[in-house]
């Protein structure tokens, strides 16, 4: 995290907090910093490493131009993780215990009526897949389509901060804890949900 002998601290480390937030199911927490990131990067959302002065314009002292290629990396990672990501199994020790986690930190805005949120032919550890959420008045339709070589243990969505979970309808689903459990074969799911007033939101994290 530091440089010169510990003298300074990276400024990109803040991404580290933010992904734990995520992996902690603190989805309101890690959107909140997200954001905050993303409005301090740059135009094309890259990366500066330090020697930005707050308060003023975006333009580094000499020597240290953006993009920083680690805090990139790590800012597409943070961007990935909203929608995919790989957890579990002791990081990889248990290959039989991973889970592919989706849509893992959506945005209150995102879930109208009509929109979707996708991404297609990401690639996993486990293989390449197509995932979709699609926004109802009272929920979301998943679809994927995968070509996994090696499938997950399960598929895992997180519900929503800012809404109350009802119903799930999916063949071998089950919630727990505002997580939804799905075996890794699964095609399509429909979830249902009702958005908390604001007060209800912040009292449910």
């Amino acid at each position: 995290l530091t440089y010169r002998n510990g003298q300074h601290l990276h400024q990109y480390a803040t991404v580290k907090n933010t992904m734990q937030a995520l992996v902690a199911a603190a989805d309101r927490e890690f959107l909140r910093d997200a954001y905050h990131i993303l409005a301090h990067s740059g135009s094309t959302h890259e990366s500066f490493e330090n020697l930005i002065e707050p308060w003023t314009t975006r333009t580094p002292q000499a020597g240290c131009p953006p993009p920083h290629v680690w805090g990139c990396s790590k800012m597409a990672l943070l961007i990935r993780s909203m929608v995919v990501m790989e957890y579990g199994g002791r990081g990889g020790l248990d290959p039989d215990q991973r889970e592919l986690r989706l849509f893992n930190a959506i945005p209150a805005g995102w879930a109208k009526p009509g929109q979707r949120a996708a991404v297609d032919e990401a690639i996993t550890e486990f293989g390449t897949m197509d995932a979709s959420l699609t926004f109802r008045a009272d929920g979301a339709d998943l679809a994927v389509k995968s070509d996994f070589h090696t499938p997950p243990a399960r598929l895992v969505l997180r519900v929503p901060y800012w809404a109350e979970f009802q119903r799930l309808e999916s063949a071998g689903g089950s919630v727990s804890n505002g997580w939804i459990f799905l075996p890794a074969g699964t095609k399509s799911a429909r979830v249902f949900f009702r958005e908390r007033s604001p007060a209800r939101a912040e009292a449910a994290v």
